[in-house]
């Protein structure tokens, strides 16, 4: 099935740049030539989550970055994190697709119970 997401999310417009990592930090599937290592990435993600704990803002299931490119790391799924990143990346377009990709799981889930 993370294939098939995984396929979905690279056909994604202007994502470049497509990884699905667990909560161990284990790579489940990437596209080759991130800017930055998983290792960086988990540590935004926790450094987010630190803050959002901090603030009581409760869990966090999502993380944008802007900068030179737009950025995305989301929780698709229990324990397994998608990360986008591309130069002219729509936020509505990828949150829609993310989205998507979510239900698509969550369906299937249904079918195997």
């Amino acid at each position: 099935m993370l294939d098939s997401v995984f396929s979905g999310l690279c056909e994604i417009k202007d994502a470049r740049h497509v990884r699905l990592f667990d909560q161990f930090g284990n790579e489940l599937a990437t596209t080759k030539r991130w800017p930055e290592s998983l290792q960086e990435q988990r540590a935004e993600l926790a450094q987010c989550a630190s803050v959002a704990t901090s603030l009581g803002l409760g869990e966090l299931h999502e993380v944008w970055i802007e900068s030179r490119r737009l950025t995305v790391i989301d929780q698709i799924d229990t324990g397994v994190f998608a990360a986008l990143s591309g130069k002219n990346g729509t936020k509505g377009i990828w949150r829609y697709q993310l989205a998507r990709q979510r239900q698509r799981i969550n369906a299937t889930k249904t079918q195997v119970i």
